[in-house]
């Protein structure tokens, strides 16, 4: 059985090695997707900020997650897309909750949008439970998200011409998950809405990509004091000296007075 979960969604005529090395892309890319976002929060977390980022970028990226789940389960598709549409949002929502903890809007501004979020998350489940069928149409909603859902991260590194408010370990499997992505949907017979995305969010994610290594990281900065002394002639001198240098008891940096 595992054998045969390698050669699903085959091309027609297409070689079988080339079917089952699309599957195995395609498993690939769903193991990294378990991780890709786990830097980003640990970072967030660790740093109580979600400065750098987009909360559009977030937004984007779970209600795309959200409209994804009743697609993946309303059709056949291969078992590593559905569990990715389960683990995804979990990872996509704590960011979102990271955003309303350590985003410095007012709270008022938080509510509003909050509320925003909710009612469109609310009205999409509403469309997918009550429309028959519904979840092949909608499902281009989270095509056209999945493929511009980094385009205002992208831009927000532009204007601020850094990506330190991204966890570098992300973009890193990120690109990865796309790369593998783009393999497995090229060389499997999967869905076009699937086809689409993967071209405009690979291009994006490689962009961004760049961006990191372009954009140079700020370096910590070093506490300095200065260190006074008085040569033989009580000529006082001073030279900075920084703090992890500074291995000498308090009463070495006291002038002397000379008698």
């Amino acid at each position: 059985m595992a054998v045969d979960g390698l050669y699903d969604d085959c091309r027609k005529a297409a070689p079988k090695a080339l079917c089952g090395f699309g599957n195995v892309c395609g498993y690939i890319s769903c193991a990294i997707w378990f991780f890709v976002l786990v830097p980003q929060v640990w970072k967030n977390w660790k740093r109580r900020s979600v400065e750098g980022l987009s909360i559009l970028w977030a937004s984007a990226n779970f209600t795309g997650s959200l409209v994804n789940c009743f697609f993946v389960f309303s059709g056949s598709l291969p078992l590593y897309i559905k569990i990715s549409a389960v683990y995804l949002p979990i990872l996509e929502f704590s960011i979102l909750v990271q955003f309303w903890f350590y985003s410095k809007h007012s709270v008022k501004m938080k509510v509003l949008y909050g509320i925003g979020c909710f009612l469109v998350w609310i009205a999409v489940i509403i469309l997918e439970l009550s429309v028959k069928n519904a979840a092949p149409d909608v499902q281009w909603i989270a095509i056209v998200l999945w493929s511009i859902e980094s385009f205002p991260q992208v831009i927000l590194n532009m204007r601020l011409r850094s990506t330190n408010g991204q966890s570098t370990h992300s973009v890193v499997l990120d690109l990865m998950g796309k790369t593998t992505d783009f393999l497995s949907n090229y060389l499997l017979g999967l869905p076009p809405q699937y086809v689409i995305m993967t071209y405009f969010s690979s291009t994006l994610a490689y962009i961004n990509g760049v961006q990191v290594i372009w954009y140079p990281k700020p370096q910590p900065k070093k506490n300095t004091m200065t260190h006074c002394t008085y040569d033989s002639n009580g000529v006082l001198n001073e030279e900075p000296l920084e703090a992890d240098e500074c291995d000498e008891s308090p009463l070495s940096v006291l002038p002397f007075q000379p008698v």
